[in-house]
């Protein structure tokens, strides 16, 4: 009995086929890092992580922005937020990461940082809900005196972050209109820095 020698060629290379198609998916299913594209400058081509193409187009722009400035990193956001008493809007298109990491000890970061701590994010938070007294403040955020809720006001004013309610009596304090945006950026960062990790927080390389 002869053999078939192109059968048997036909059959090793459908095998080959399956074996092949069973190592790109065993390395598909344990590589939890997206494809790698093109290097744009010192950042790559991150496939789409948006449903939303506009915000994929908007990826796309940052990363061309990265190769032609040299930058680490490029960011983009943007949002709205009303207390029913005032509304912040806002939107900013290409910040530099490297210019964020060069606030990193300066003097006025380290003021508004420390500003934040504990009681000062707490009073912010209600002060965003609406102006607030400071009798209002020492029972929103649970302090045991109005001379706690000063000594911390105090802060968040050198800081300026806040000041007194024009439209209101004397004694009533918000969060300045164009300080809104950036303490709900801060609750977002902590947010991240809470959350569990997300397709959108993976490692490309490395």
């Amino acid at each position: 009995m002869e053999r078939d020698y192109g059968a048997e060629l036909d059959e090793i290379r459908r095998d080959l086929q399956v074996i092949r198609q069973q190592l790109a998916q065993s390395a598909a299913d344990h590589d939890d890092r997206p494809d790698i594209g093109a290097p744009v400058g010192k950042v790559y081509r991150a496939p789409g992580l948006a449903q939303d193409k506009a915000l994929n187009q908007v990826q796309r722009r940052l990363e061309t922005e990265c190769g032609q400035s040299g930058d680490s990193g490029r960011i983009a956001y943007a949002g709205v937020f009303t207390n029913g008493e005032n509304q912040s809007t806002w939107s900013r298109e290409s910040v530099s990461a490297d210019g964020l990491l060069r606030l990193a000890g300066t003097p006025a970061a380290d003021r508004v940082m420390r500003a934040l701590g504990g009681p000062e994010l707490t009073m912010l938070t209600a002060m965003l809900k609406g102006s607030r007294s400071v009798s209002q403040l020492v029972e929103d955020c649970g302090f045991g005196t109005t001379g706690q809720a000063y000594h911390h006001l105090k802060a968040l004013l050198a800081a300026d972050l806040v000041q007194e309610e024009p439209s209101a009596p004397r004694g009533r304090y918000r969060v300045i209109p164009h300080r809104v945006q950036g303490v709900l950026m801060v609750l977002c960062g902590v947010a991240d820095l809470l959350s569990a990790p997300g397709p959108e927080g993976r490692l490309i390389q490395g």
